[in-house]
């Protein structure tokens, strides 16, 4: 798939060792042949759980909701003559993963017809 060869040339995803522990992450691509930029896009299940397991969504600590709120955005907009709207679609490559953490963001994907283990790095 060329977005996981594209990922691994810009270090969002990363090989790991084959015997390395951790967390297996489900996905699948997702295909908008309608979108010019980005037709096709990796999507993980962490709410996906073995039975009697927890899933990596369980384990997370959720934290303060920091995204504002629609209503408040809205209104903000009526305070001034100008408004000013902007992309964010790859800010979460932004986002710094500790080592540590890596184990658990794994999943396994087709690379160049050889299977092989991967894992978020950003």
């Amino acid at each position: 798939m060329e977005v996981i060869k594209y990922q691994k040339e810009h270090n969002i995803i990363q090989e790991c060792g084959e015997n390395e522990k951790g967390y297996f992450m489900p996905f699948r691509a997702v295909v908008r042949r309608d979108k010019l930029s980005t037709q096709v896009r990796m999507v993980f299940n962490c709410s996906s759980c073995a039975k009697g397991n927890l899933s990596l969504n369980d384990c997370l600590d959720q934290g303060p909701n920091l995204n504002p709120s629609v209503l408040d955005i809205i209104l903000g907009f009526r305070k001034f003559k100008i408004g000013f709207c902007g992309d964010i679609e790859k800010a979460f490559l932004m986002i710094g993963i500790a080592e540590d953490d890596k184990k658990y963001l794994k999943f396994c994907g087709i690379l160049m017809t050889i299977a092989r283990t991967l894992k978020l790095c950003k």
